[in-house]
């Protein structure tokens, strides 16, 4: 989505926040799968 730098996840456990710390220094998702998000989630977009 343009414009989003960032998302806050609100974590249940330690476990659930590496995970989300993992995700994140995986770097960027990839052009493919923000389209897929898109499409998943916005209505202009399918």
């Amino acid at each position: 989505m343009p414009g989003v730098d960032t998302v806050v996840h609100g974590v249940k456990n330690r476990d659930e926040l590496d995970e989300c710390i993992r995700a994140e220094a995986s770097g960027p998702l990839s052009p493919d799968v923000i389209d897929e998000i898109d499409r998943a989630v916005l209505p202009s977009a399918r």
